[in-house]
């Protein structure tokens, strides 16, 4: 349904956003079934779409926060198959990325936790690599 609303809303930002939290729960439900591939698959293509309603809405906080979301959940996916590098590189974006948003949105004490969660987790793989 996501899919064919992006289609007749001709990339509507709002469609697009939609379809990148559609394929987020599939990856969701794909790594929770131990499906890694598949659940790469979805956070990629969730991702890709993210970096499209960023360039689409001038980099707006959602757009970043959202692309932040997906850069860590292609990081996640990327860590439990081993692939250490991809992992850290989707976290060290991640991490830019809430960094910057906490200029724009200094009332958001959520950003503090995630920046935190993205800190230990790029902390864990220098420890796994090392």
């Amino acid at each position: 349904i996501s899919r064919r609303a992006v289609d007749i809303t001709q990339d509507a930002p709002q469609s697009l956003r939609d379809l990148s939290v559609s394929l987020d729960n599939v990856g969701n439900v794909a790594r929770d079934l131990g499906q890694l591939e598949e659940a790469r698959s979805s956070y990629r293509e969730s991702l890709d779409i993210r970096r499209r309603l960023a360039a689409l809405t001038q980099d707006a906080p959602q757009s970043l926060r959202d692309l932040s979301v997906s850069l860590d959940n292609v990081g996640n996916v990327a860590r439990d198959l081993g692939q250490l590098d991809e992992a850290r590189t989707c976290f060290t974006q991640a991490l830019l990325l809430v960094k910057r948003l906490r200029q724009v949105l200094a009332s958001d004490n959520t950003l503090e936790g995630i920046e935190n969660d993205l800190l230990a987790k790029l902390g864990a793989i220098g420890s796994i690599a090392a």
